[in-house]
């Protein structure tokens, strides 16, 4: 799944995994997994520091469950 599609899911439950650029996470989580996303970049880049990643996808969560997600 992409970060740019307009359909974000809105799962009862969710666990955002994130992991190192050298080491990723564990297969153990790997294989847990139900579905991956992939965050589109422009220009070279050719990937995101984790830090940053995650608080595109944790934003992107909170977009999704609007109610969920206290301030």
């Amino acid at each position: 799944m992409s970060l740019n599609s307009n359909t974000r899911p809105n799962p009862e439950r969710l666990a955002i995994v994130m992991g190192s650029k050298k080491y990723g996470v564990s297969k153990g989580y790997y294989n847990l997994r139900q579905e991956g996303i992939m965050i589109p970049k422009m220009g070279e880049l050719d990937s995101l520091n984790v830090g940053v990643a995650a608080t595109i996808v944790l934003y992107e969560a909170s977009l999704s469950n609007k109610g969920c997600m206290k301030r």
